[in-house]
C-alpha cells in the first residue's frame, strides 16, 4: 500500500515538473516586418514574451535606438491572452534607419520577476540590410516635384479672414482715435489754452452783455422768447459772479428767495422780480409783453446791475470807485 502511494506521488511530481519545464521553455519572440528595406523606410520591430498572469515581465529599456543605427520613431505595448493562464506581452517599435548596409541586432535579455529572483532569457539575434532607393535607369533621375497647386477652399481661409478682419478693425480704431486727437481734441485744447480769462468785474461784463443784447433788437423782430432767455442768462451769470450763487439751474422763485439772503435792498429785489415775471410770461406762459415792457425789462436789468455792483476800495488813494 505504501509503495503504491509513493509511486502515485512520484508520477504527480514528474507531471508537475514537466509542465513547469514546458511552460518555462516558451522563448521570447522577435518579429521584424522585413530584413531588407530602403533607407528612410519605416518598419516594425516586435519583441514578445509569454508571461504567467500576475507576473511582471522584464524588457530591454531602449531609449532612442535599437542596436547602433536602428532609430526608434514610436513604441506601443500590447497584451494578448493565451491558454493555460498565460498572457503574451508585446513591445512594438516603429523604427527606421538612415545608414545603408548591414545592421546587426544583438540578442537582448528579457525575463520574468519571480519570488526572490529574476528568470531571464535571451532573444535571437537578427541581421538587417538597408539599401539605397531603387532607381529606374530607363526613366532616369528627376528633380524634386514642385508643390502641388491645390484648389482654393474658403473654409480653410475663414479663420485667417477673421483674424485679418479683427486686425483691420483695431488699426481702423487706432487711426480714428489719432484723427480725433489731432484734428478735434488737440485743436479744442489749444484753443481753450489760448482763451484769455476775463478778470473784469461782474458788473462791467454784465453791462457790456446787456448793451450787445440791445443792439440785436430781438424783441423788435418778434423774437421775444429768445430776448428774455438771453436777458435772464445775463442776470444769472451776474448773480453767480457777484454773490457766488448757482442760479443757472434754479427757477425764478428760487433765485428770488436766495437773493434775499444777500445784502440787496428791497427795491432792487422788486426790480429783479419784475424782470423774471415778464420773462416767465414770455417763455412759459406764451404771453406777449408790450413793447414798453420789453424795453423796461432791459432798463430794470441795467439798473439792478448798477445798484448792486461791488464797491472796490482804493487803499492807495483812500478813495472808492
Amino acid at each position: 500500500m505504501i509503495k503504491k502511494i509513493v509511486k502515485i506521488f512520484l508520477i504527480l511530481l514528474i507531471s508537475i515538473t514537466s509542465a513547469n519545464a514546458q511552460q518555462d521553455s516558451i522563448p521570447p519572440v522577435v518579429q521584424i516586418d522585413t530584413t531588407v528595406f530602403s533607407i528612410g523606410d519605416q518598419i516594425h520591430f516586435r519583441l514578445s514574451l509569454p508571461v504567467p498572469k500576475g507576473k511582471e515581465a522584464i524588457f530591454p529599456d531602449f531609449k532612442e535606438k535599437i542596436g547602433e543605427s536602428l532609430e526608434i520613431i514610436s513604441k506601443t505595448i500590447d497584451t494578448l491572452e493565451l491558454k493555460d493562464n498565460i498572457q503574451q506581452i508585446t513591445h512594438d517599435y516603429l523604427v527606421t534607419s538612415f545608414d545603408t548596409g548591414y545592421i546587426f541586432i544583438p540578442p537582448f535579455e528579457v525575463g520574468i520577476v519571480e519570488e526572490g529572483y529574476n528568470s531571464t532569457m535571451t532573444t535571437d539575434s537578427a541581421m538587417l540590410y538597408v539599401n539605397y532607393p531603387i532607381v529606374d535607369m530607363e526613366k532616369g533621375i528627376f528633380d524634386i516635384k514642385p508643390p502641388a497647386d491645390l484648389p482654393f477652399k474658403f473654409s480653410e481661409w475663414l479663420p485667417y479672414a477673421k483674424i485679418i478682419g479683427i486686425i483691420f478693425l483695431v488699426i481702423l480704431a487706432i487711426v480714428a482715435i489719432l484723427l480725433y486727437y489731432f484734428l478735434i481734441y488737440k485743436k479744442k485744447k489749444e484753443k481753450k489754452q489760448e482763451e484769455i480769462v476775463d478778470n473784469r468785474p461782474a458788473d462791467v461784463k454784465a453791462l457790456e452783455a446787456l448793451s450787445d443784447l440791445k443792439a440785436k433788437k430781438l424783441w423788435q423782430n418778434d423774437r421775444v422768447k429768445l430776448y428774455y432767455s438771453e436777458l435772464t442768462d445775463i442776470i444769472r451769470h451776474y448773480l453767480d459772479e457777484r454773490y457766488g450763487m448757482h442760479t443757472m439751474e434754479s427757477t425764478s422763485s428760487e433765485i428770488l428767495t436766495a437773493i434775499k439772503l444777500q445784502d440787496v435792498k428791497p427795491e432792487n429785489i422788486d426790480c429783479l422780480r419784475d424782470i423774471f415775471s415778464r420773462a416767465d410770461m414770455a417763455k412759459f406762459a406764451k404771453g406777449n409783453p408790450l413793447p414798453d415792457e420789453n424795453d423796461k425789462s432791459w432798463s430794470d436789468a441795467v439798473q439792478f446791475v448798477q445798484h448792486t455792483k461791488e464797491i472796490i476800495i482804493n487803499t492807495e488813494k483812500g478813495g472808492a470807485k
